[in-house]
């Protein structure tokens, strides 16, 4: 099998960003109901696609309003692009290229469709592009639901449902393929050249950390809101706990613990913190004389 390409390991990127936030949302809005905006997971997200844009002036008009969803569409002939400025601002709205959200659409359309919630939506002439664009503009800029209406025309209302369904059809399609450990002694050995090639870490798999997501009110009844209260963060937290390659590419990614949780606690009771002294337990190696397990850096 051939190598993947740049392009190619760029769109599995952003595909694993899109993955990410939808699994961090699905699980936040199913165990509290409270969301706000992913404001945390965005900032963790986003540093790793983080790319710097030339200070030069590129156009003359910005896309507003419907303006940016034509540019979606590639229409919106009252404002000049050309190829290079309508892919900046395209992945500047969206978080991935033009080629990336096509793709996503079209791994995404048959679960859309066959989607209860989603077909009386599209009795609104709403496409699978529209209803996808809506969503991942939300989840990238924290955007409010009046924000995107304003954005997309959409209503309120039906941009607040979509969101759960367009990240639930996310973590259904794609987490299984995009965000996973590796398995084979192929994909372990890429793993770990890849820290002994960045950092000389040798035998290392992966850095895990946590982020705090921020609650827009306390947890309903049921939970305790003392444990989810976090003084130092000003309110209610969730903590997500990501483990990543050496390129920054999601591997796994738990979003279930009350925000007072000690990030070596959370380690201890995830469930790749209890599979992982096994899981590579056949990959140690021999450095100056010492047997070094497989292991993952942390703060």
């Amino acid at each position: 099998m051939a190598p993947p390409t740049p392009s190619e390991v760029a769109q599995a990127a952003q595909l694993q960003l899109a993955v990410t936030m939808a699994v961090a949302l699905l699980a936040l809005m199913m165990q509290c109901a409270v969301l706000s905006t992913c404001i945390a997971v965005q900032s963790a997200c986003l540093l790793a696609l983080a790319t710097s844009a030339p200070s030069v002036r590129r156009f003359w008009k910005r896309p507003r309003g419907a303006d940016l969803w034509h540019m979606v569409l590639g229409g919106a002939e009252h404002v000049v692009f050309d190829a290079d400025n309508l892919a900046a601002r395209f992945h500047e709205a969206f978080r991935m290229t033009p080629l990336a959200f096509n793709l996503l659409c079209m791994r995404l359309r048959p679960a859309l469709e066959r989607n209860p919630v989603v077909l009386q939506v599209r009795r609104e002439i709403l496409s699978v592009p529209l209803i996808v664009g809506a969503v991942l503009y939300r989840l990238a800029h924290g955007s409010s639901l009046f924000q995107v209406e304003n954005q997309f025309g959409i209503a309120q209302s039906t941009v607040s449902e979509l969101t759960v369904e367009v990240c639930r059809a996310i973590v259904q399609v794609l987490m299984e393929e995009y965000v996973k450990l590796p398995r084979t002694d192929a994909e372990v050995r890429e793993k770990l050249a890849g820290f002994a090639a960045r950092s000389g870490l040798l035998n290392c798999i992966g850095a895990v950390d946590g982020t705090h997501i921020m609650l827009s009110r306390r947890p309903p009844r049921g939970y305790s809101a003392a444990d989810y209260h976090v003084a130092r963060k000003g309110g209610y937290t969730v903590v997500m706990q990501a483990v990543v390659d050496a390129a920054g590419r999601f591997m796994n990614v738990d979003v279930s613990w009350p925000g007072r949780r000690h990030d070596a606690a959370i380690f201890r009771a995830s469930e790749f913190g209890r599979s992982f002294p096994r899981l590579y337990q056949h990959h140690a190696q021999m450095i100056r004389g010492v047997r070094v397990p497989v292991y993952v850096v942390a703060d």
